[in-house]
């Protein structure tokens, strides 16, 4: 264990995580798991493309590809499929 969290916890992480950092101090319950949650967590989702989109981050993928290697097809009218988890499992 690390705190509350079996060690499994910090090696097998998942795609994303969301904790309530006022009510869960030691990051326990991962709200992004939570149906409740899939608003709050599409707008952090946006929020963070945005982002990336305005520096030109090389780690910004979609649908498995680097937005950045591929901008100058964007540029030219590709689209790229909207997904956000590219399951390195099942591509």
């Amino acid at each position: 264990m690390i705190g509350q969290r079996p060690l499994a916890a910090y090696v097998r992480r998942p795609p994303e995580e969301l904790f309530d950092l006022d009510n869960d101090l030691g990051e326990i319950r991962n709200l992004a798991l939570e149906p409740d949650s899939s608003g709050m967590l599409t707008a952090f989702r946006e929020m963070l493309e945005n982002w990336q989109r305005e520096t030109k981050d090389p780690w910004l993928y979609r649908d498995g590809v680097s937005v950045r290697a591929i901008q100058h097809h964007l540029d030219n009218g590709m689209a790229v499929p909207d997904r956000f988890d590219f399951d390195i499992e099942d591509p």
